[in-house]
């Protein structure tokens, strides 16, 4: 690689050294790179502009106008992140719950939802609305066209009193026959999120309060919720940053597949299962052609639309802000790959 780890201060820093035994003559041409740990959005920020750092991740949106007029600083729109890219937020059901194997329950969640509040509240406008389960940066593979349940709190409120989710006294639906549930038993569910996803789970309550569904919020740090999702099952419902990746191969089969059950995180917490799918993933992977593979992932995205095992909420793009002096940032290969600079001061 074009550099070498050199110390590591948790809670604090990361440092890399340029690697001498590159195997690309004159390249890297950092020298170093310091990776400071500096957890709150808005400090960030403020180091980048007082000259204590030269380069951010991302950028909150209420910060971007003011350092995309400053001239000291570069700013762009990338849909790739630390972690992932391609990334959407993505409400996934527990098909195991009596309550959410009901696909009218499913869908009628889907039709409460304003996902442009997500988008105008959580997101300052930056990014999409959702409209596949593939991403739109993947235009090849992703669902044009595709019919999703957009708001329609009437809609969702029909399809809630169809399966036997009743109003009647309280604000909260109860069960009147449904099966495997106690009659009279309320239509209450957990939504499960990092604590830095809580604005998502404020939404959830609102909106789905608004329709008679009841939302507890538990916010879980990463290394309590991948064990609670994926391993114990332990939840209703929850919000994941699924980073779809460069290729459908990558990020999404891993959703839908059901061979992707299991303990291992970020993969098919809804419990998924759909032959028809998992023939249609397994002859993707077999397929060269980009044409006839993107077809093949259209006809995935169809029938996915349908079942509604996820909610797909935004596409979530970053904006990175950077110091003028410094370019040659290549977020598709790594951003502090080889041909990253900064000027001497």
């Amino acid at each position: 690689g074009a550099f070498k780890a050199v110390s590591y201060r948790k809670g604090a820093e990361i440092r890399l050294a340029r690697n001498p035994a590159y195997f690309k003559q004159g390249l890297p041409y950092l020298d170093e790179i310091v990776m400071r740990v500096i957890p709150d959005a808005g400090t960030q920020v403020l180091a980048l502009e007082n000259g204590e750092v030269d380069f951010l991740w991302g950028v909150p949106g209420p910060h971007q106008a003011r350092l995309k007029a400053d001239a000291r600083f570069r700013t762009a729109q990338t849909s790739y992140h630390p972690g992932g890219s391609n990334c959407i937020m993505t409400v996934s059901f527990n098909l195991d719950r009596p309550a959410l194997e009901d696909a009218r329950v499913r869908r009628a969640v889907a039709h409460a939802l304003d996902r442009d509040a997500f988008l105008k509240q959580i997101l300052f406008g930056e990014g999409r609305v959702a409209a596949a389960p593939i991403s739109s940066e993947m235009a090849w593979a992703h669902g044009r066209g595709l019919s999703l349940p957009g708001l329609d709190r009437a809609e969702a409120e029909r399809l809630l009193d169809a399966a036997g989710w009743k109003k009647e006294q309280g604000a909260t639906r109860v069960a009147r026959g449904v099966a495997g549930v106690a009659d009279g038993a309320p239509l209450a569910i957990d939504f499960l999120h990092f604590p830095a996803f809580a604005k998502y789970g404020e939404l959830m309550r609102q909106q789905l309060g608004a329709v008679g569904i009841e939302v507890t919020q538990r916010p879980l740090e990463p290394s309590v919720f991948a064990p609670t999702v994926f391993k114990n099952r332990a939840f209703d419902t929850n919000v994941i940053s699924y980073c779809n990746g460069p290729d459908p191969e990558i990020g999404v089969r891993r959703m839908y597949h059901s061979s992707q059950i299991g303990t291992a995180p970020f993969t098919n917490a809804a419990a998924y299962r759909n032959d028809k799918v998992d023939a249609l993933f397994d002859q993707a992977s077999r397929t060269v052609e980009r044409a006839p593979r993107g077809a093949l992932y259209r006809q995935i995205q169809e029938i996915v639309a349908q079942d509604l095992p996820y909610v797909w909420l935004v596409e979530t793009p970053t904006t990175r802000a950077w110091a003028a002096r410094c370019g040659g940032f290549r977020p598709w290969t790594g951003l502090f790959a080889e041909a990253a600079f900064c000027k001497r001061s």
